[in-house]
């Protein structure tokens, strides 16, 4: 009896240990596969922070000393390589009361990786609203001198660096409000020797609050810091407004919470002074997908079969004579306009294009571009729109040119007398603006340009954005006039050239914060030439030639290496995470000279 109990016993020793050797193949088996994933060279488009060193390893490794001045307050100031970069004042200031000291603002500031954090709380203990203060960071030691090439970073309409021309008397740089006007709240300064960068985190969809962003240079010859430099975010407003609204007020009661992230680099690391910013901008907005392959980078062919400046009796909407008279689509209908368009875009190798001014021009100029783009459609115009469904059986993405897309016309008529600013609080507003998706869904419509799309505030510009897209499930909107970065977030952006200025280069803050997100550019006028959209092509925005013929063969060209998403050297340093693509290379180098390990 005692002998088979044994005999079991042994067996289930057996048994039990086969199983554990068993899972020990397993584990082995997957930590084999695990490493040889990891030393592989990829060539996988990078997600987020997914193989790239720590953007924090990028940042000065800078002495900061935060300590309490005699007079109670906090200080601080920053050392790196016997250089002080940013020094403390007597006279120095982290925020304007605005409230003849009815606010009362506490602040900390927390030592950081290349620089410090300043947590500010501001907070009402009267009965009647008061002013939000100003917030500002002075003392930083950013040149005053114009051989130093010291520049500032316009965050819009992909500008890039500006030169500083210390030598007008200038000393107030940007002034731009953020969201309305203003990619992102962060100022960037920096000279041969260091970047300063500093971003403002604070809730924008729960404040509603728009702020001016300003870099300053201290001309008051009595002051200790004279010819220093300091990071604003002033003149908070309501953001019920594009960018002049009234004041911004705390409540009776209320506090508000806002940070000022400060941090110093490189020059040429200066998109990583940025990196708290960019952490809290995904915490608030959600992740990106980081994936350069999300961008829409099939260029657009555009048309315009309107101006205003043709318009008279014998041409009531300024059609042009496009092809001949094919153009006049009050006279001929879509028709042959239609089957010329198809046939020559085919030629040229595009698969999408884009329309401006289908119902025509109104009379009166300043009231163009109409925002009855889809409806108050000449008869013969109306009678023929059938033959719009011929780009879809050729396989061609039909978009249309919405244009002055926040304004209603009062009255809603044709020629009216002005255009009011929509509100989305407005349902009279709401429904003529749907009334136009619904007719362009019904004309199949996959993209949509929104021309002037800064007309409504940017809390409402996202509630209408989810709207418009139920409307036309699956149409892309892109946002003129560029939108911030939380819309970006969610829609392509169109930057126009002849209208706000050169593109330079790589929007970098553009797509450090939003990777995934699409750039359209307009290639008209003078940037409607090949070597133009070339550059524009291979930095990674998407072209939009317009009234032109040129072939994509002729424009189209390879991401650089830099920008296309993809670890071309197996070294886990993606594009701008490469130091030779910071230094102004456009393929990655292997260089890792800019990290402070």
């Amino acid at each position: 009896m005692r002998r088979g109990r044994n005999r079991f016993a042994s067996k289930r020793i057996l048994w039990i240990l086969s199983i554990a050797f068993f899972i020990l193949i397993l584990i082995f088996l997957l930590i084999w596969q695990t490493e040889l994933v990891r030393k592989s060279p990829t060539t996988n488009p990078r997600t987020e922070d997914a193989i790239s060193p720590q953007d924090e390893n990028y940042l000065f490794n800078a002495k900061v000393s935060v300590f309490t001045k005699s007079d109670g307050k906090e200080t601080f100031t920053v050392d790196y390589q016997g250089k002080r970069l940013r020094s403390n004042y007597s006279d120095e200031k982290f925020f304007d009361d605005k409230s003849n000291g009815n606010v009362v603002v506490d602040y900390t500031i927390v030592k950081q990786k290349g620089g410090v954090d300043v947590v500010y709380r501001i907070s009402n203990p009267t009965q009647s609203p008061q002013r939000v203060p100003d917030l500002k960071i002075d003392g930083i030691l950013n040149t005053n001198k114009q051989i130093e090439n010291p520049e500032y970073y316009q965050a819009k309409n992909s500008a890039g660096f500006q030169s500083m021309e210390l030598t007008s008397g200038r000393i107030n740089f940007i002034d731009s409000y953020y969201p309305s006007n203003y990619y992102s709240p962060v100022v960037v300064m920096r000279d041969k020797s260091f970047t300063a960068g500093s971003a403002l985190q604070y809730p924008y969809l729960d404040y509603k609050q728009n702020v001016r962003t300003t870099i300053s240079m201290n001309n008051n010859t009595n002051s200790p810091r004279y010819k220093t430099w300091s990071h604003r975010y002033r003149d908070f407003n309501d953001a019920s407004s594009f960018q002049d609204g009234a004041n911004a007020m705390i409540q009776p009661g209320q506090q508000l919470r806002y940070v000022i992230t400060l941090r110093f680099s490189e020059p040429k690391n200066w998109i990583f002074t940025l990196y708290p910013y960019k952490k809290y901008f995904d915490n608030l907005y959600g992740k990106d997908s980081g994936n350069v392959k999300n961008r829409n980078l099939i260029p657009i062919r555009g048309m315009q079969i309107g101006d205003g400046f043709l318009v008279n009796e014998n041409n009531p909407r300024g059609y042009r004579g496009i092809h001949g008279s094919d153009g006049r689509i009050d006279l001929k209908g879509w028709g042959p306009l239609t089957d010329w368009f198809i046939q020559d875009t085919k030629d040229l190798g595009y698969k999408r294009v884009l329309i401006w001014l289908p119902s025509g021009a109104y009379d009166n100029e300043s009231n163009n571009f109409p925002p009855q783009f889809m409806s108050n459609w000449l008869p013969n115009v109306i009678n023929t729109e059938g033959n719009l469904t011929k780009y879809i059986e050729n396989e061609i993405e039909l978009g249309f040119w919405w244009g002055n897309s926040n304004k209603i016309p009062v009255p809603n008529i044709w020629e009216p007398d002005t255009l009011v600013k929509s509100d989305y609080e407005n349902q009279d507003h709401k429904r003529f603006l749907a009334t136009e998706l619904v007719l362009a869904r019904k004309r199949n419509a996959k993209f949509i340009g929104l021309d002037k799309f800064t007309q409504m505030p940017v809390y409402q510009r996202i509630l209408w954005l989810e709207d418009m897209k139920r409307i036309i499930p699956g149409a892309e909107f892109g946002h003129e006039s560029p939108g911030p970065d939380s819309i970006h977030r969610k829609m392509p952006n169109i930057g126009a050239p002849s209208a706000f200025g050169n593109v330079p280069g790589v929007d970098l803050l553009t797509w450090y914060l939003n990777p995934s997100a699409t750039i359209y550019i307009l290639g008209d006028g003078e940037y409607g030439n090949v070597d133009f959209l070339k550059n524009m092509s291979k930095w990674g925005y998407t072209p939009i030639p317009k009234d032109t013929r040129l072939s994509v063969n002729d424009f189209t060209m390879s991401l650089i290496e830099c920008n296309d998403g993809i670890d071309q050297r197996g070294d886990g340093r993606v594009d701008y995470y490469d130091c030779g693509c910071l230094a102004g290379s456009e393929v990655e180098t292997g260089d890792a000279r800019c990290l402070n390990n």
